[in-house]
């Protein structure tokens, strides 16, 4: 059974539809982003939380009037740790879920794992995590001094290079609603002087990885600039040096958006706005969305 025919099994019809009772709408439902990996050298970067989402272009879902949603944002992973599901819909089993992202590999945490996006592997090989289907991008591959970047919803993480430098995050998607980018991918760590010699963080919320030179201090936690944004559900970027910590992955985020002209009545939850012509709906925490 596809996810779209599971809309209408919980109260959720795709295209269609209409009237008084009802209106047709686009989400978008983000994943938390892994945490960068963590412990020893040369660690993978998280990947991005998974990405589902519907354009006001493409098809729509129909959400009906009196009928209360269930939304339940996921959180972003610690160091070392992977991202936690987003879901959205009426009941249980709900309609829309995204996976996690995968944790960075790491020595001391173990592998990268799988996700809606997959965690880079970290330098001197081992595997990068895989994606799931339709939300994301396989990790980076690492090699030498250099760690794989985490996966992105739009593309695959930058492999890590043996001359240290650390791999890209992947690239995250632009949600046209409100023409901003979630999903990307942590930036691999490396064992480098060079501060430029770590991984890039992913557009879309990835965090930077760390290096030898752009990672200074005594401190194990990680710099600010190496976590994934909340809200944006970015993987958190690797660590390059024993006991220092990998970038926290972003919390997810779901948006719900309809023709502001076509609402049948108030609706309510989480934080409300104008994007053109759309009402939308941001939830950075979970609650619950109703019409009219």
């Amino acid at each position: 059974m596809t996810w779209a025919s599971q809309l209408g099994k919980y109260g959720v019809q795709a295209g269609g539809g209409g009237g008084g009772n009802s209106v047709q709408a686009s989400y978008i439902v983000v994943a938390g982003g892994g945490g960068g990996g963590t412990g020893a050298y040369y660690q993978g970067a998280g990947g991005a939380g998974g990405v589902r989402a519907l354009a006001p272009s493409g098809t729509q879902i129909e959400i009906l009037a009196a009928t209360n949603y269930s939304v339940v944002v996921g959180a972003g992973g610690g160091s070392g740790a992977a991202g936690v599901a987003s879901n959205f819909g009426p009941g249980t089993p709900l309609a829309v879920a995204t996976v996690g992202g995968g944790r960075g590999g790491s020595g001391s945490s173990g592998p990268a794992t799988p996700g809606g996006s997959g965690g880079g592997a970290p330098g001197y090989g081992g595997a990068a995590g895989s994606a799931t289907a339709g939300e994301g991008n396989s990790g980076g591959t690492g090699t030498g001094y250099g760690a794989g970047g985490g996966g992105g919803k739009n593309s695959v993480g930058g492999p890590g290079t043996g001359n240290g430098l650390g791999g890209n995050g992947g690239t995250g998607y632009s949600w046209p609603v409100n023409s901003t980018s979630y999903g990307g991918g942590g930036g691999g760590g490396n064992g480098q002087s060079d501060p430029g010699s770590f991984g890039q963080a992913g557009p879309g919320g990835g965090g930077r990885g760390g290096g030898s030179g752009g990672y200074p201090g005594p401190s194990v936690q990680p710099q600010p600039s190496m976590n994934g944004i909340a809200g944006k559900g970015g993987g958190g970027g690797g660590a390059s040096n024993p006991a220092r910590n990998g970038g926290l992955g972003g919390a997810g985020t779901i948006i719900i958006s309809y023709p502001t002209a076509s609402a049948p009545g108030t609706a309510s939850g989480g934080t409300v706005s104008t994007a053109g012509a759309y009402t939308i709906h941001t939830f950075t925490s979970s609650g619950t969305f109703t019409l009219g």
